[in-house]
């Protein structure tokens, strides 16, 4: 398995962060992504629990194997593959940073063939800057 983890500070305290990403239903934060649903009526923060989406107009389907409100973290796998990327665990926790501020860090572990292990690298890091630019957008208009 190969990793990236990228971090990005926010201005924003962790309840306004935590508020608008801790829903697994809702992933229209992160880049590339459309509204999607929970499969099987399923509560969407329930371990277990299966997510559908379109990320660029690619149909996507991912598990959610943690879930914590108190420790403000989640994690999740991809059901199915990407291209030449296997599989992956993606984890994001939201922590407090520097006073009133916080601190976001997106990890993932990913299995893809050793050619194209770095080309995933920068993939990750790439869209979670977007994902990261694009919630700073949402929580300015949310906090204002």
């Amino acid at each position: 398995m190969s990793a990236a983890e990228p971090a990005h500070e926010f201005q924003q305290g962790v309840d306004a962060i935590w508020r608008t990403i801790s829903s697994f239903e809702r992933y229209e934060w992160g880049a590339g992504v459309e509204p999607g649903f929970v499969e099987e009526a399923r509560c969407g923060n329930e371990v277990g629990s299966i997510r559908a989406f379109q990320y660029y107009g690619a149909p996507g389907r991912q598990r959610l194997t943690t879930h914590s409100d108190a420790d403000r973290t989640y994690s999740w796998e991809s059901l199915e593959p990407y291209e030449d990327l296997r599989y992956y665990l993606q984890t994001i926790a939201v922590r407090p940073f520097d006073g009133d501020r916080s601190l976001m860090t997106w990890s993932v572990e990913f299995d893809a063939p050793e050619t194209s292990v770095e080309q995933w690298r920068s993939f990750f890091r790439e869209e979670f800057a977007k994902s990261f630019e694009k919630l700073e957008g949402i929580l300015a208009i949310s906090t204002r």
